[in-house]
C-alpha cells in the first residue's frame, strides 16, 4: 500500500490524500491496482484464476 496526495496546480498547494493497495502477482505479471478501496478485494485476489 502507498499513499499519494492530490495536487492543484492553480493554487500550488497539495490537498487530499489517498491510499492505493497493488498487488504483483509475479508468475502471471499481473499488477492489480486498487484505486477504490475495494472491500474483501485481497481475498478475490487471493482466488482467483488466471489465465
Amino acid at each position: 500500500m502507498w499513499a499519494g496526495e492530490c495536487y492543484d496546480m492553480n493554487t500550488d498547494k497539495g490537498g487530499r490524500t489517498f491510499k492505493q493497495r497493488v498487488w504483483y502477482l509475479p508468475t502471471s505479471q499481473i499488477l492489480i491496482a486498487d484505486d477504490w478501496n475495494v472491500s474483501g478485494l485481497a481475498g478475490i485476489v487471493e482466488r482467483a484464476t488466471w489465465k
